[in-house]
């Protein structure tokens, strides 16, 4: 429900800390679920590059890979 209603990382993280949630890791791997047809729709929106993506997209998906080098995933670019 937060992430339908939330239009800003920081609105789903005030709603990820209103859970009880330090991390908003917490809250997506919890209650965070896609389905594979929007799944789907997203990846390829994304795909079409930044500037075909909703600005708040582009920062969510930066704030997420913030959250997920937090907690200690690693991430590499592309070739890395």
């Amino acid at each position: 429900m937060g992430e339908q209603l939330c239009k800003s990382p920081e609105a789903f993280k005030a709603w990820s800390q209103n859970l009880g949630h330090e991390h908003v890791l917490t809250t997506l791997t919890s209650y965070g679920s896609v389905r594979t047809e929007r799944q789907g729709e997203i990846i390829r929106e994304l795909a079409k590059g930044p500037e075909h993506s909703k600005p708040e997209t582009s920062t969510l998906v930066k704030d997420l890979v913030e959250e997920l080098r937090k907690s200690g995933v690693v991430i590499r670019a592309q070739g890395e």
